[in-house]
């Protein structure tokens, strides 16, 4: 009794005495991603839109570059924009060019489309054999982790081995399938928010009527 009784006490103590302070994100703004295959380390996106222009956030990873753009940047009322006529602005030593981005690219709450530097077109969303690449090297790493922790685990008949590849490969296909796939409902959920939160209300009507459109 004596024993719990203390327990609790110095947890109420630590407790009072040590408060820690928590620090959390909140869900991701609206904005835009712009996928670029092997980037040069100099390459600058900006988009302009009327009577402005905003640079976009550039992060490396692998061999992507994501280039950011959110639409806070621009200020708080949007109304003022034409997003429509955003074009975007590719500067580098050895590229240097603009091209216009497809009419949809702003119709929903975060809108991704990849750049492709040698062609200089855009196109909206994942291109398939960059979704497959992630797909197959996810699916890789995972049997190889796994493979290596069954094997320490003492298996070693081939119908284990069997056993372990078929439901893997099953799991794991189902969850990429599921990754990968597109989320129409969420996008119009998040885009009528963005319309709500952005936009007054006389533009209110014209979001509605696109968020069917999803």
């Amino acid at each position: 009794m004596k024993k719990t009784s203390f327990c609790t006490l110095f947890l109420l103590l630590f407790a009072f005495f040590l408060p820690l302070s928590i620090q959390a994100n909140s869900a991701e703004p609206p904005g835009l991603v712009i996928i670029v295959n092997n980037p040069p380390d100099d390459l600058t996106l900006s988009l302009q839109f009327d009577d402005a222009e905003a640079e976009l956030v550039s992060e490396r990873k692998a061999w992507e570059g994501y280039y950011q753009f959110y639409y806070h940047r621009v200020g708080n009322d949007l109304t003022d924009i034409d997003f429509s006529h955003a074009k975007l602005i590719v500067s580098s030593a050895e590229f240097n060019f603009s091209c216009n981005l497809p009419d949809t690219v702003f119709h929903r709450y975060n809108n991704l489309v990849t750049l492709d530097l040698k062609t200089q077109t855009i196109q909206e969303g994942k291109s398939k054999l960059r979704i497959a690449l992630l797909v197959i090297l996810r699916v890789s790493l995972t049997l190889v982790i796994e493979g290596i922790v069954f094997y320490l685990f003492g298996y070693r008949k081939l119908k284990s081995w069997i056993t372990f590849f078929v439901v893997n490969l099953l799991t794991q296909g189902f969850v990429n399938v599921s990754l990968s796939s597109d989320k129409q409902r969420d996008d119009k959920i998040r885009h009528q928010w963005f319309c709500n939160m952005f936009f007054k209300a006389d533009l209110k009507k014209t979001c509605n009527n696109e968020s069917n459109m999803v």
